[in-house]
Formats: C-alpha cells, sequence, structure tokens
C-alpha cells in the first residue's frame, strides 16, 4: 500500500477507515476474514449509525498496533486514526484508551518518544480551542514529556496555559491540579522560576491545603521572592494560620526581617537581607559595624551580606572599602509596614520639605538679586 504521509486528506470516510484497517493488518499479519479491514469494511458497507460506531471502536482498539509501523509511517498513520475517531460521537469515550495504547507502546526507534508526543501535538491542535478533550490530551502529554525527558520541547508553550484554561471552561479545582501538574513537571525539569509561577498560578486558582502550604514554603525560601506581605495576605495562605502555623509564622518572621524568630534556616538568610533593606531605608550612609551588628555576623561578611541584598534588588548603592560604609542610593521597603516605618517616612517627607524650600530660598534670592542687578545696569545706561 502508499504510504500514509498526510495528517489530512480530501475523502470520504469509508476511504480512510479501509487504508487505515489495511495498515494495521498488515502490521498485525492478518488477512481474510478474520482481518480488521474486513469487519470494518462490512461495518461501514452498511451505512448505519450505530455500526460506524463499531468501526471506530474496533479501529480504537487496534490503533496500539502502529507502534509496529515504519518509523516514517509511524505519525501519518496515527494522525490520520485520530482524524477517524473525530467523526466518532463517542470520543470521549474511546480516546482514554487511544492515548493510553500510544504512550505505553513507543516505537523501539531513536525518535520513538519524538514521534509519540508530536502525535500527541498533532490530536492537540486537531481539537477545537475550546474542546474539553484538549484538557485530557494536555494532561498526558505533559506527563509523557516529563516520563521521556521531553519537557524542553513543549515547556515554552506552557506559558498559554491560563489562555487555554479560560478556553476549556475549566472549574477552579481541575484549573488549581493543571497548575500543580505543570509545576511539578517544571521542578523536576529544573526550571524553578517556572515552576514556582505555575505554583502561584495554582493557589490563585483555588488551590488551598497542602499545595497552598507548599506554595507558601516556596515563597518563604525563594531567592527571588521578598514581596512576602503579598504572599501573606492571599486567602489560600492565610488558611495555613492552623494547618500550618509553622509555616506562617516564618512567612511574617522573615517578612518583617526578625530573622531570630525564623525556624526555617534558608528563610533566616533571607529574613536577613530584609533585615539589611530596613536598615539602609532609614539613613544614607551605614557603617559595616551597624550592619554587622544589626544582622549579627561577622564584620568581614557585611560586604557579601550587602551584595546579595543588591542583588536581591531591595538595596542600591555603594560599598566604601576604605570607609568601611555603605553609602544608599535607594531602600526598597519590604516587610510589613508598621508606626516605626510610616514615622521614618514622615521624617524624610519633612527634611525633603525643609531641603526644598532652603532651595527655593536660595534661588528666589538668586533671581531677586539678578534683577536688582539688571535694574541698575538700565538705570547706568
Amino acid at each position: 500500500m502508499s504510504q500514509l504521509n498526510y495528517m489530512i486528506v480530501d475523502g470520504v470516510l469509508g476511504d480512510y477507515v479501509q487504508e487505515v484497517s489495511e495498515f494495521i493488518d498488515q502490521l498485525e499479519q492478518k488477512s481474510g476474514e478474520g482481518s480488521l479491514e474486513a469487519y470494518t469494511g462490512e461495518l461501514m458497507a452498511s451505512e448505519n449509525p450505530e455500526n460506524q460506531e463499531k468501526t471506530f471502536q474496533a479501529i480504537a482498539d487496534h490503533a496500539k498496533s502502529l507502534s509496529l509501523a515504519p518509523e516514517k509511517e509511524f505519525e501519518s498513520a496515527y494522525n490520520l486514526v485520530l482524524h477517524i475517531l473525530t467523526f466518532s460521537s463517542q470520543l470521549r469515550t474511546l480516546l482514554p484508551g487511544v492515548l493510553s495504547g500510544l504512550t505505553d507502546n513507543v516505537p523501539q526507534t531513536p525518535s520513538g518518544p519524538a514521534s509519540v508526543l508530536a502525535v500527541l501535538a498533532n490530536l492537540f491542535n486537531i481539537l477545537p480551542s475550546t474542546s474539553p478533550l484538549r484538557e485530557d490530551v494536555f494532561r498526558v502529554v505533559i506527563k509523557f514529556a516529563q516520563d521521556t525527558n521531553q519537557l524542553i520541547s513543549v515547556a515554552p508553550q506552557l506559558k498559554r496555559l491560563p489562555q487555554w484554561i479560560k478556553e476549556w471552561g475549566t472549574d477552579e479545582k481541575a484549573a488549581a491540579e493543571l497548575y500543580s501538574l505543570v509545576s511539578d513537571a517544571l521542578e523536576n525539569f529544573g526550571d524553578e522560576d517556572a515552576a514556582y509561577s505555575a505554583l502561584k498560578d495554582a493557589v490563585a486558582a483555588g488551590a488551598t491545603g497542602e499545595l497552598a502550604a507548599r506554595f507558601a514554603k516556596a515563597s518563604l525560601v525563594s531567592e527571588k521572592v521578598y514581596d512576602l506581605d503579598a504572599i501573606i495576605d492571599m486567602p489560600a495562605v492565610a488558611s495555613l494560620k492552623s494547618s500550618h502555623a509553622d509555616i506562617v509564622s516564618d512567612l511574617e518572621a522573615t517578612s518583617k526581617g526578625d530573622y531570630k524568630s525564623v525556624k526555617d534556616s534558608a528563610a533566616q538568610r533571607k529574613a536577613r537581607v530584609i533585615a539589611l533593606a530596613a536598615l539602609a531605608g532609614s539613613k544614607a550612609t551605614v557603617k559595616y559595624s551597624e550592619i554587622a551588628s544589626a544582622l549579627e555576623v561577622p564584620e568581614e561578611s557585611v560586604e557579601l551580606w550587602v551584595i546579595d541584598a543588591i542583588r536581591a534588588g531591595v538595596v542600591e548603592g555603594r560599598l566604601s572599602q576604605m570607609d568601611k560604609e555603605f553609602y544608599v542610593h535607594r531602600a526598597v521597603p519590604v516587610g510589613q509596614v508598621g508606626p516605626e516605618q510610616w514615622k521614618e517616612v514622615s521624617d524624610r517627607l519633612d527634611r525633603w520639605k525643609v531641603a526644598l524650600k532652603d532651595v527655593y530660598d536660595v534661588l528666589k534670592n538668586a533671581r531677586e538679586t539678578s534683577e536688582r542687578e539688571q535694574a541698575r545696569v538700565r538705570q547706568d545706561a
């Protein structure tokens, strides 16, 4: 028979069924009355809708034999099978078995896993964008890509998951499960930032309990998350106070820079960075000795702590090894804002007002002096 080198071609359903059945029979080494071609041909000849569904079921049952197909024909053959099955009114019932047969019977070729992933991607794409079946296929894609170390092939598309979830009409619980599935896969893949982002989306989508606790813990130790107040204020995290009081307590203490009260060792480091930012926010110049005292660290390690804070984006400034001082250019307010912080803001505003008034007075005097001088010159002329 000719090679199946297309995905969808013009023709009638009966032609598709005959060609696929014949191809599968060759792979299964069957012919005559016991062949799939004979069985489906008889069913399709009746033009009875019920018999057509039996045809679809038979093709779905035998589809796993396509793993025996030559490498160059595997993908196109599976694509044609999937196209045939889209004519079935029972596609949702047929699909799980077909997907299982596809992923459990990977062709024993170097490109076998990639070919299976390509078939899954093709199926995902031929389904209507709003079809709930896309969600089922997506779950299989993620699991298979993770199991076969091919997540790099699908990772760029995962940023579209929020859009897809809306299109599928996925409820909150299922959406949270999808984000969690993606987060697990990305974490195993080694993309911690993307994994954290997916975990955050899961909590935003309504995830609670252990998933919310996992997100809170990840936020606590992440080197890129310093706005912990926003994390604490999330309803899912706030609800952990009774079930995971230790995590919430560490979050609250870390957000204040209270490293002494933090139990998690990784979070203690973040708490010290936040404490340094709070100290830098209170004055324009901070001595090394002040930083060492505030953080309870050796003075010789102060520069490393300041560099960490700069990398975290919570302070900007210049270190002076000669003067042993840190000249603060900017300090980002982090942690919970209490009366002391508001008083510091108020005091700074008052100082700025005085400084601006002084500048205004100087400019005013200079302008008046200039006007008097110009008037005198005109009189002399």
